[in-house]
């Protein structure tokens, strides 16, 4: 138990350690990876309640689906999140992601995807992704644990296309390649207990100064089977924001998720 205890509150400082996070969305921690060839459903709803000083109510709901093909893999996301302080809006947030795999071999994958989102609160009015690379992956299986896979690790290597409007006529809209690195961890701590470590790193080919960081860390608790009671962190960092902006955020979640 101790152990156990000890392994848990690892995962949890390393995703609040980093020092460097992105204003990519975190597609890696959605990724399904005990699925058998079918079609699947996920849809999550959270919500959060202040109130004394200073009244906040937050809400949040996405929904994807997963397609399993033999070497075929997809998945499409969509979430929305938005928060009011004191009967003013403070986050107004929302993307889609949708993504396509084929598996070439065993732990070796060629993806492409796109994606299209939006965020007040850094003032990112559109953006749009077009991309793709490689993607590895490793499992440790341990048969002391009543879970096929203990310890699955993934490395990612692409190219996207970037374009980015903003709010403001004062800031600088972009349009670029760039390139996409991540690196990916996720643990089976119980048989009802999952964490992940997600770290993402992007960089403009030509302008090494202009890059991005994502950290992300996240625990799972199976309520029931089909039923998951979750708790995210995710620290932003941005090098060369747009004027105005601050180079990091983080963020802290609960929230619950339901599978069918």
């Amino acid at each position: 138990m101790i152990r156990l205890l000890l392994r848990l509150i690892a995962v949890v400082l390393m995703g609040l350690a980093a020092k460097n996070a992105a204003s990519q969305v975190n597609t890696e921690v959605m990724r399904k990876t005990d699925l058998k060839n079918g079609v699947y459903n996920n849809l999550s709803f959270s919500l959060g309640y202040i109130t004394g000083n200073s009244q906040i109510l937050r809400i949040g709901s996405s929904y994807r689906t997963d397609l399993l093909w033999k070497r075929h893999y997809a998945f499409f996301i969509a979430d929305y999140q938005r928060a009011t302080s004191n009967e003013r809006l403070s986050m107004n947030k929302g993307f889609a992601h949708l993504r396509y795999g084929y598996r070439f071999y065993k732990g070796v994958k060629g993806e492409i995807f796109t994606q299209k989102e939006f965020n007040e609160f850094i003032l990112l009015k559109d953006r749009q992704l077009f991309g793709g690379g490689a993607r590895f992956e490793l499992s440790l299986i341990d048969t002391a644990i009543n879970k096929k896979d203990q310890f699955i690790m993934n490395f990612g290597a692409g190219l996207m296309h970037e374009t980015e409007i903003f709010n403001k006529t004062e800031l600088k809209n972009t349009r670029f390649f760039r390139s996409t690195n991540y690196i990916s961890a996720k643990l089976y701590l119980h048989e009802k207990v999952t964490a992940t470590v997600i770290g993402y790193y992007q960089v403009h080919p030509g302008k090494t100064r202009d890059y991005r960081v994502l950290a992300n860390s996240g625990l799972g608790f199976y309520i029931t089977k089909n039923f998951i009671a979750t708790t995210t962190f995710n620290l932003r960092y941005d090098n060369d924001p747009p004027l105005q902006l601050k180079k990091y955020d983080l963020e802290i979640n609960n929230g619950v998720s339901l599978h069918f």
